[in-house]
């Protein structure tokens, strides 16, 4: 057995199980996403640092995340605080358009580069604050954070499809969140609690004060 493949049981064994995300981690070289000097751990089960205060998240973490998200193939996608790339990569793979906004340039033209590496070509790079969400492309059948908050951007709940959209985010403390799914369907909100978890914090006008 081969690291990506022991990485894969690792993820099912913490109880992913959806087989078209495990499909699209195998399918994802983490090594594009990660600083040369971190390439020996990129098929480790671990957040590693990306520079600029950012980490990218363990792969279950992100298998997890992505499974809540229940992407179809003609979903559309944004995810806010795009960091590596390595996320949005993921979801594009199951999805028809994936919208990624990050407030940081470099790690924003980082991971455009490994995306085009990857030769993916169904992803949308906005460099801003991804508390405002991404108006051109609502509403998205499915919103991820991969940064915490407080409470739930407005900006992004406004933007959600009234039929069944869903938002998955860290919502909590700075220092420790719990993972949340917010379903939205028509006037009605449905709120479903996940794991405890430490993600960094959302910047801008819908993050932390």
């Amino acid at each position: 057995m081969n690291e990506q493949e022991e990485l894969i049981r690792e993820i099912e064994q913490k109880g992913v199980r959806d087989p078209r995300v495990l499909k699209a981690i195998a399918n994802t070289p983490r090594r594009l996403y990660v600083p040369e000097e971190q390439a020996s751990l990129a098929l480790v089960d671990r957040a590693l640092p990306i520079g600029f205060d950012q980490t990218i998240s363990q792969p279950s973490l992100v298998a997890l995340i992505t499974e809540l998200a229940e992407i179809e193939p003609e979903s559309v996608v944004l995810e806010v605080g795009g960091g590596s790339g390595y996320q949005a990569s993921i979801l594009a793979k199951l999805a028809r358009r994936v919208v990624v906004i990050e407030q940081c340039t470099e790690l924003a033209l980082r991971a455009r580069q490994a995306w085009k590496k990857e030769g993916l070509t169904n992803l949308v790079s906005v460099i801003g604050d991804g508390s405002l969400g991404y108006q051109p492309y609502a509403p998205y059948d499915a919103v991820v954070m991969s940064c915490a908050a407080p409470s739930p951007p407005t900006a992004l709940m406004d933007q959600l499809s009234t039929n069944g959209g869903r938002l998955i985010a860290p919502i909590g403390g700075r220092e420790s969140q719990r993972l949340t799914v917010y379903t939205r369907q028509g006037d009605e909100l449905s709120v479903r609690h996940s794991v405890e978890c430490a993600f960094v914090p959302l910047l801008g006008e819908g993050g932390y004060r």
